[in-house]
């Protein structure tokens, strides 16, 4: 699977980098495509990668690949060594930070990080003294999940030391052909998305599910929308999720996992929790569409179904009553706008147009994101959601899951970023400077699709991780084949 990389370092040393453009009060870094998976052959980097994380807040690096679950992923990542930069400060302190499916202890260090021209001089980080069944060291843009921080983070800093105006930065990841995508630190960029920025607020703290800090967003619907134009829609509801770069797939609560799976042809493999689909599905101009108070996301089947190998692919939703999440295959087909200051989202269809970056600083204030419209007519290859409107997807029902996968037993598991974080961890001190019969709706997908034998693999593959470790509705001691969202720091 593909992670994707931009250009930053550690330490005083200046290096031009492609791809990194700064302006007045925004950094844009242009990200590249890089694969990721269990076969892969070990190569020498001058940079480290980093997960671009919108799901937690630190910013640390040196994940010990000994215990990472998979050592061939893990050590094209590099390594920074702190004995050549001569701007570091070690402050002596430590924490330990968990995720979704793994965790590290780091120690908290203060150097310099330079993104393209832009630099700050007092940016607090950690070093991992060990850390588990993580791949590459994160760098976060969330607020603190708990509300208290314990020292400025990077987006702080930058505001700080007046290289962005507020804290603010736009997420562009692109969808899964295409090489490129952006983070904009303090900007957005109008050539990468289609219609009007729409703000979405960030829901208060004390109405999450978990009362926790984060890029929280109120779902009010889903559907399908067929190559034929069909939408197949849901009732409204109201479902807190909130927005994850560091996750791989998109986490929603049971009942909506079961109507996603059932209106793609699923069949149920209960030993992974996931619905086995037909591959053939990812070549439909169709998509999986999220709807949200004035705005929806379309997120082309291609995106939305993962292949996780040569011949298996499965649905990019796991179940997850606790904390329903938009993963990665939601934020490629969406441009977003986060602001932590004012507490919104902002989201507009992901589109490529013009001949190269249009950019706009964000300011300051309650009307910091400016109120924009994207220059591009039209997402890639959308159909018209809307043509036709039925309601036959029941997001309501608790289904049987009668249709079950029978085929070889799958060893492959989704890899890539660690999930959120979790609240938790000690610093040793804070370092200065109803049921149902479900059904198909008139749009399943199973009637854009020619007859098929088996949804099941031919063959297993034949590598396994070299440790086991559980994630959250993915089995244990799987190859790793996910995908992640990097960024890389230059020594």
């Amino acid at each position: 699977m593909p992670s994707f990389t931009l250009a930053l370092w550690l330490g005083a040393a200046a290096i031009a980098a492609a791809g990194l453009i700064q302006g007045d009060g925004y950094v844009h870094a242009g990200v590249r495509e890089i694969n990721l998976g269990p076969h892969l052959q070990r190569r020498q980097y001058s940079q480290i990668s980093l997960i671009v994380d919108t799901g937690s807040s630190e910013l640390w690096v040196n994940p010990d690949c000994a215990t990472s679950g998979d050592q061939d992923s893990c050590s094209q990542g590099g390594t920074f060594d702190p004995r050549k930069s001569s701007t570091l400060v070690d402050t002596g302190e430590s924490k330990s930070l968990f995720y979704g499916s793994g965790n590290a202890t780091v120690e908290y260090v203060v150097d310099t990080v330079t993104i393209g021209s832009a630099t700050v001089k007092q940016q607090i980080l950690g070093i991992a003294l060990e850390s588990d069944n993580i791949n590459f060291g994160l760098i976060g843009f969330a607020p603190a999940t708990d509300g208290q921080a314990d020292y400025p983070y990077l987006l702080d800093t930058l505001v700080k030391e007046g290289v962005i105006k507020s804290r603010t930065f736009s997420l562009d990841l692109r969808g899964s052909d295409e090489p490129t995508g952006a983070l904009i630190l303090g900007g957005i960029d109008t050539s990468r998305f289609t219609g009007p920025l729409v703000k979405i607020p960030i829901i208060p703290v004390s109405q999450t599910p978990l009362r926790t800090d984060r890029y929280w967003a109120v779902l009010t619907g889903v559907g399908l929308t067929g190559p034929d134009g069909t939408t197949d829609k849901s009732a409204a509801f109201q479902v807190p999720v909130f927005l994850d770069s560091g996750t791989t797939v998109t986490r929603l609560p049971s009942r909506l996992f079961e109507a996603f799976g059932e209106e793609l042809g699923g069949e149920y493999d209960p030993q992974n929790k996931w619905f086995v689909v037909d591959c053939s599905a990812r070549n439909l101009s169709a998509t999986v569409d999220f709807y949200f108070d004035g705005k929806t996301i379309q997120v082309l089947l291609k995106d939305f179904i993962v292949q996780i190998d040569a011949t298996t692919c499965i649905a990019g939703v796991f179940p997850d009553d606790q904390e329903p999440t938009l993963g990665a295959n939601f934020l490629r087909a969406a441009y977003v706008v986060f602001d932590q200051d004012n507490r919104n989202i902002h989201l507009a269809q992901a589109a490529s147009c013009g001949s190269g970056p249009s950019i706009q600083s964000i300011g300051s204030g309650s009307s910091a994101v400016p109120s924009v419209t994207g220059q591009c007519t039209s997402g890639a290859a959308l159909p018209t959601v809307g043509t036709t409107v039925t309601t036959g997807l029941d997001a309501t029902g608790t289904r049987a899951l009668t249709k079950t996968y029978t085929g070889p037993a799958i060893t492959a598991s989704l890899g890539g970023g660690p999930g959120p974080a979790s609240t938790g961890g000690s610093l040793t001190a804070a370092p200065t400077a109803t049921a149902s019969s479900g059904g198909g709706g008139p749009n399943a997908l199973s009637k854009f699709l020619s007859d098929k034998a088996s949804t099941t693999a031919s063959a297993s593959p034949t590598s396994t991780s070299k440790a086991a470790g559980t994630r959250a509705g993915v089995g244990a001691g799987m190859a790793a084949v996910g995908m992640s969202f990097v960024v890389a720091y230059v020594l």
